[in-house]
């Protein structure tokens, strides 16, 4: 299927990684007026990646909540609703008293069911998006481990090819003057990215899937009440 009028309605991702004018939430909403059946199950994986975030809060007992996700707070309060990945984690009784280990869990899980999903529906954009960004998560993770001096393997999660690439990227950001250039140069990346990964057709769903993802990113930009600073800036120990 094709996207034409609505590619063309979307606003333009900008060069630089600055917030986009329309928030994302308002975006979203029209994307998905105009998107069904297995292409919204497609967007909405994107989307499970704030709700992801959100259940990594509840589980640390931090009192922040990205309302952009796919789910409501009431959604987690009451436990239903929930994607499997997420509620098979919360109902597990072998995390129990380990929130740490739960948290990682919950985003294996999470890349787990987006490779499942992009194998599924043959999504070249998807397959590349959770390489990058477990890649991405095992690099840092390790350099924590590292600073911190604890089991670096035990803090990856499955997947995630070519671990130099990443561990160059990790090194690189690192060398910033503070977190918040950091995150820049890991933002500016993660752009080049979906924009390669949307294909000459600037119509198909891997192209409106890499406007959603980059969207979600510049709009991590926009500080809110609700942002965590620390979760969105210090990406290193």
């Amino acid at each position: 299927m094709k996207y034409y009028r609505l590619m063309t309605a979307l606003p333009t991702i900008p060069e630089e990684v600055t917030p986009l004018a329309v928030p994302v939430a308002e975006i979203v909403a029209q994307i998905l007026e105009e998107v069904g059946g297995t292409h919204r199950e497609l967007i909405d994986a994107l989307l499970w990646q704030i709700d992801a975030a959100n259940a990594e809060s509840i589980l640390l007992g931090k009192d922040i909540f990205d309302p952009r996700g796919t789910l409501t707070r009431e959604d987690f309060d009451t436990r239903l609703n929930l994607p499997p990945f997420i509620d098979e984690v919360f109902r597990s009784t072998e995390t129990s008293g380990q929130p740490q280990v739960a948290v990682q869990l919950i985003w294996e899980s999470y890349y787990n069911a987006l490779i499942a999903l992009a194998e599924k529906h043959s999504s070249r954009f998807l397959r590349g998006f959770v390489q990058f960004e477990t890649g991405l998560r095992n690099a840092i993770a390790r350099k924590r481990a590292e600073a911190l001096s604890l089991d670096a393997d035990a803090a990856q999660v499955l997947g995630g090819a070519d671990a130099l690439f990443y561990g160059q990227l990790v090194l690189r950001a690192q060398e910033a003057e503070d977190p918040e250039a950091r995150e820049m140069i890991l933002d500016r990346e993660r752009l080049a990215l979906y924009q390669e990964l949307e294909g000459i057709d600037p119509f198909t769903i891997d192209a409106l899937l890499a406007f959603v993802a980059s969207a979600l990113v510049l709009d991590s930009w926009r500080l809110s009440k609700d942002a965590d600073p620390e979760k969105m800036l210090e990406v290193f120990a």
